[in-house]
């Protein structure tokens, strides 16, 4: 495709989007920062975020991309706060489908990622469109403590803990030698080094 295609590509609603990026700049007391570069292009993301209850309550991204990098992110940055990681997981994947496979629209509340379509052409602008998705979710995984996975989503759990010591906070695992959440409470090694998990009704 010609030069000319690459401009039409970069519609007013990308434009509008790569101009109104929400949560722009960083923030002063992150829990995990990570920043991301696309060797193709050059571009960089870096996301700062923090987490409750295994939710995104404060989040900060400096985009440094092409418009569609740029508006991929508008996308994000508009619905991250008050997510968890499984969604923000799911849109990047639905994302990438859309892009790589003519796949559907990518489910609310990412529905507006289907203005990025067009560039499905032009898989060298891929990286730079999934760059913010990648630090966030990269992001999730390093603050301390880990992100926590509920092991039945929605439903109330008792779990028998065994392998080599950890502690509960909630319904999530904290890892041996990692920061405790208040009310923590602790657990021994009582067998073979396995998790059992127990639903309660």
């Amino acid at each position: 495709m010609g030069e000319q295609s690459l401009e039409e590509l970069y519609s007013g609603g990308i434009l509008a989007l790569a101009a109104d990026i929400p949560h722009t700049g960083r923030l002063t007391a992150p829990q995990a920062s990570v920043k991301k570069r696309s060797p193709l292009c050059g571009s960089t993301v870096t996301v700062d975020l923090v987490v409750e209850r295994g939710r995104i309550v404060d989040f900060a991204q400096n985009v440094r991309a092409c418009a569609l990098g740029q508006a991929s992110a508008a996308v994000l940055g508009a619905a991250v706060i008050g997510l968890p990681r499984a969604t923000i997981a799911a849109g990047r994947d639905a994302l990438c489908v859309m892009l790589t496979e003519d796949g559907p629209t990518p489910p609310a509340p990412f529905q507006a990622l289907e203005i990025l379509r067009p560039a499905a052409a032009y898989r060298n602008r891929h990286p730079s469109i999934l760059l913010a998705w990648d630090a966030t979710l990269a992001a999730t995984t390093r603050w301390p403590p880990p992100w926590p996975d509920p092991f039945v989503s929605g439903k109330k759990n008792a779990a028998t803990l065994r392998g080599a010591g950890g502690s509960w906070c909630g319904w999530f695992r904290v890892r041996p030698g990692q920061r405790q959440w208040p009310g923590c409470r602790r657990w021994e090694p009582p067998g073979p080094a396995r998790d059992e998990v127990r639903e309660e009704p």
